[in-house]
């Protein structure tokens, strides 16, 4: 998506971006946005920050192993009972991301069971309009080819 420091997007658009492009750098914005939100309000103290890793962010500055500990959670209460992820984009290099087909087919249909976000992966392009225009490309995106 080519987003940058400083560029401002909504949480919607960054879906699109995340379900429909397939892109990293949206992945992490929402990473770090809801990190510091599950940071925030569960008010972790120093025992649980030492409690809560990741292998590949753990020593990163900007609340994404926060994210990453919920997203699991939320894995494990939806039924995904042998997937691990250790990043918000799916990073092949971190060998710690660990799934199965069936997993998989548990979160494609907890995806489909939500309408906005089974409008969002049916859609064939999207204008992300954002707040801020003035570093950010608002051509139109295009399913990714993955």
């Amino acid at each position: 998506m080519g987003l940058k420091t400083g560029d401002q997007i909504s949480v919607h658009n960054l879906l699109y971006g995340v379900l429909l492009r397939s892109t990293n750098d949206t992945c992490i914005a929402i990473a770090q946005h809801f990190g510091k939100v599950v940071f925030d309000r569960l008010g972790y103290g120093e025992k649980e920050v030492e409690e809560i890793t990741s292998y590949f962010w753990n020593y990163h500055p900007n609340y994404i192993k926060y994210f990453l500990h919920s997203m699991n959670m939320v894995a494990k209460g939806i039924g995904l009972t042998d997937s691990y992820f250790d990043s918000p984009c799916g990073s092949e290099s971190n060998i710690y991301n660990v799934s199965t087909a069936r997993d998989m087919c548990l979160l494609a249909d907890a995806v489909m069971s939500e309408p906005e976000l089974r409008l969002i992966t049916s859609c064939r392009q999207h204008c992300c309009d954002p707040v801020d225009r003035k570093s950010f490309s608002a051509k139109p995106w295009q399913p990714s080819k993955k």
